[in-house]
């Protein structure tokens, strides 16, 4: 995520070159973020299937990207499980 802010004020930046380079490159970062979500909803799918059969994820899902994509120290409510704690 901090890559891709970088990366958007570059995008303002009137040198062509640097243009050039940056154009494709938030492209990319844009396509990866797509993957991972993803990756991300089909996890959290079988989670869901596991642990509560027979309930939808429907929002769920959505809250779950979302909530991936915010850097970790500005997300609302605060996390209350530490990277690396098991659930």
């Amino acid at each position: 995520m901090y890559v891709l802010i970088v990366l958007l004020v570059a995008i303002f930046l009137r040198n062509k070159s640097l243009q050039d380079i940056i154009s494709p490159l938030v492209i990319v970062l844009v396509v990866i973020i797509v993957i991972d979500a993803q990756l991300i909803r089909r996890q959290l799918n079988r989670l869901v299937a596991q642990r509560l059969p027979g309930q939808s994820a429907r929002g769920l899902t959505m809250y779950a990207v979302l909530r991936a994509l915010q850097i970790r120290r500005f997300r609302v409510p605060a996390p209350r499980v530490r990277p690396g704690d098991t659930i």
